[in-house]
């Protein structure tokens, strides 16, 4: 359990701070719990990824318009996995 706990938590830096994640994942706390994410930009495509550790949930999220609104789909995702109400 201890070396699960050390993985999650934030890596120290050379100049005393510290990291976010482990790039590229980023590991946050959100109110369903820690996230361990990923997204990215190249040429018009977009891609979220996401994965909920404490719950299950993995979310890929791809796009190839260039749409900027892939957050606001994560969200809308997210809700209706909690049977929460959800607006785009």
């Amino acid at each position: 359990a201890a070396s699960v706990a050390e993985m999650f938590a934030p890596a120290q830096l050379n100049g005393g701070g510290q990291a976010l994640g482990a790039a590229p994942w980023m590991l946050t706390q959100a109110a369903t719990g820690r996230v361990a994410s990923l997204s990215g930009s190249h040429a018009g495509f977009r891609d979220v990824y996401e994965r909920h550790l404490d719950n299950g949930l993995a979310i890929v999220l791809l796009n190839n318009t260039g749409n900027p609104y892939l957050y606001e789909l994560r969200d809308a995702v997210v809700a209706i996995m909690q049977g929460k109400a959800w607006q785009m």
